[in-house]
């Protein structure tokens, strides 16, 4: 009994400096960059809550002491503050983006950062920018279908999310090496040549903006089922992102204006079900969402369906090109209301949209942002005031946001889609810059 005793004495005193262990608070702070990150002994639940200038999080365990740590960061990319011991608020300065994510479900990570402000400029010459992206090698990681690349080779550590074709690791994910469903099969067809931007764009106001995503998840699912003449591709989400469908250089893409650090599948789930639908699927690199490239067997009929936990896409029988989420804004100007915008993208060939929810929380700057040729608006409670790019306006008004796209050549005044969008004739234009 007395041995029992001893026995149970020293197992509480080995056990004691883990049960002891409180939050660990870590800060790393970056030219142009700073983070934040507080790690709990035990899983933990974060809320985080948009309000006026930032977020609120709300901890569901207790925070740890954090005055020494919150002096360490700069004051120019944002500030944090305890309002108790449950509750911080996030606010990023007016040039810089935040970002807010839990890791291994016990870390809170609240990086700021002051990106380089590409869109505000004028791209590369045809050709010029395809070929700065060979020199960091993403333009190989992207289109390269033909042989495996490494992922040290292929991403840079500050974006993980890019995948190169090859075959997934036991894991089931498609981050690091992708979804490859060939047998034997040829490279995509190269990309359409650069769009450029008028010079315009270079000289509008700087942004004022935070970078905000309905949601940030680890691992975004992808489920195959077969279905009479078509097959279904579902994408879980938390809950209702903007997500759009379009062609481009041959094959389907699929963007999500949602971030996932992962994209995984069963592989035997997508081999079974999608085998004659889908050769392969990569995702590709797009610091404001989620963008999936998906390589047909042949051409499909394509719709994007919404639900309450993601979107599925439904590839039916017959040629053709993928129907958008939503129909293009008309050519003379759409005034777009209910909180819902549709941005023309006039670099994809077999046309679409991509369909972006705004509120109306007040009016921001927002530039565009154009990788791989998606675009996604990026604002402040997601309410736009002005954006100029490739003849595309955007002016907030009284009665929403105003979109005005260029006429293509030879088509007539006539609105296109005059019962979807209406032309109002109130609708002021927009401001020039």
């Amino acid at each position: 009994m007395g041995l029992a005793r001893l026995v149970l004495a020293l197992l509480l005193f080995l056990a004691a400096p883990a049960w002891a262990a409180g939050p660990v608070v870590e800060v790393a702070v970056e030219a142009d960059a700073a983070r934040l990150t507080v790690a709990w002994p035990a899983p933990v639940t974060v809320e985080k809550r948009l309000v006026a200038k930032g977020y609120l999080l709300t901890v569901d365990r207790a925070l740890p002491p954090l005055a020494e740590a919150l002096a360490e960061l700069p004051q120019d990319l944002g500030t944090l503050k305890v309002l108790d011991d449950r509750r911080l608020q996030v606010t990023p300065a007016a040039d810089a983006t935040v970002g807010i994510k839990v890791r291994d479900g016990r870390k809170l990570v609240v990086a700021f950062e002051r990106p380089p402000n590409e869109a505000m400029h004028p791209p590369d010459p045809p050709g010029g920018h395809a070929a700065h992206e060979a020199e960091d090698g993403h333009a190989e990681a992207t289109h390269a279908a033909d042989r495996p690349v490494a992922a040290a080779e292929a991403v840079p550590p500050s974006r993980p999310p890019v995948a190169a074709a090859g075959h997934p690791s036991g894991n089931d994910t498609l981050r690091e090496v992708g979804l490859d469903l060939r047998t034997h099969g040829d490279a995509p067809p190269a990309e359409a040549a650069a769009q450029a931007v008028p010079p315009d764009a270079a000289v509008a106001d700087p942004p004022r903006f935070v970078r905000f995503m309905p949601f940030e998840v680890e691992t975004l699912r992808v489920e195959a089922k077969r279905r009479d003449g078509g097959l279904d591709l579902h994408f879980s989400w938390p809950g209702p992102v903007p997500a759009a469908a379009f062609d481009r250089a041959g094959d389907l893409w699929i963007a999500f204006a949602a971030y996932a650090d992962a994209i995984a599948a069963d592989r035997r789930n997508m081999v079974d079900e999608a085998g004659g639908f889908v050769r392969s699927i990569r995702q590709e690199r797009h610091p404001e969402g989620t963008v999936l490239r998906l390589a047909l067997t042949r051409p499909f009929e394509a719709a994007m369906t919404p639900s309450a936990d993601g979107w599925t896409l439904r590839l039916g029988e017959g040629a053709g090109v993928p129907t958008p989420v939503r129909p293009r804004p008309t050519p003379d100007g759409a005034l777009l209301v209910d909180g819902e915008a549709v941005l023309d993208l006039p670099a994809s060939p077999g046309g679409g949209a991509l369909r972006l929810a705004l509120a109306t929380d007040g009016p921001r700057a927002a530039p565009l942002d154009d990788r791989n040729g998606v675009r996604f608006l990026k604002a402040v409670q997601g309410a736009v005031m002005r954006l100029e790019s490739e003849g595309v306006r955007v002016a907030l008004t009284a009665q929403g946001v105003r979109v005005e796209t260029p006429r293509p050549p030879g088509h007539a005044d006539a609105p296109t889609a005059p019962a979807e969008h209406p032309t109002p004739a109130a609708a002021p234009p927009a401001a020039p810059p």
